[in-house]
């Protein structure tokens, strides 16, 4: 699928540094992948009632803004 987004530069070239991706295309697959582990990680946790656990992991490691 092809689409056209507007990216903060800033935000892209941060990414690109601390992943090492530069493809494009890559970089925001990768991105989405991480995004769909992380929140389908917070629903099990809310499901099986150790959302606590997950939260003082998330503090841990913070996401960038």
């Amino acid at each position: 699928m092809q689409i056209t987004l507007n990216i903060d530069e800033a935000l892209l070239r941060q990414a690109k540094r601390l992943t090492g991706v530069q493809q494009h295309q890559e970089l925001i697959a990768q991105a989405l992948e991480t995004l769909i582990q992380r929140r389908s990680a917070e629903m099990l946790a809310r499901l099986s009632g150790h959302e606590a656990l997950f939260n003082t992991a998330a503090e841990q490691y913070p996401t960038a803004p």
